[in-house]
């Protein structure tokens, strides 16, 4: 079983608006790559623009999930490549 495939809920519920998830998403970048605040923008890509590597990756939807208590699959976190795209990707699952 890989790590995208461990079941996780929505904690209890709870609805989050979008800004808050942006808001935890960009400590848990800010925290996971060691990168300033200034950089994480909606359109930065964590490839490039965050210097993250695959496993660096892995360590972010981890964190992300395990904060927010959302699974992201796997075919989800290939097409989430910036900052803005995993935010929105949490924040509908949390709406």
């Amino acid at each position: 079983m890989g790590w995208f495939d461990r079941k996780k809920s929505n904690k209890g519920g709870k609805h989050m608006t979008r800004d808050e998830v942006e808001a935890k998403v960009r400590n848990i970048v800010i925290d996971t790559l060691d990168v300033p605040k200034e950089k994480v923008v909606d359109s930065a890509m964590f490839d490039i623009d965050l210097g993250a590597d695959t496993l660096d990756r892995v360590e972010l939807i981890l964190n992300c999930e395990e904060s927010l208590g959302v699974t992201i699959s796997e075919e989800e976190d290939e097409s989430l490549t910036t900052f803005g795209k995993l935010v929105d990707c949490i924040a509908q699952k949390l709406a």
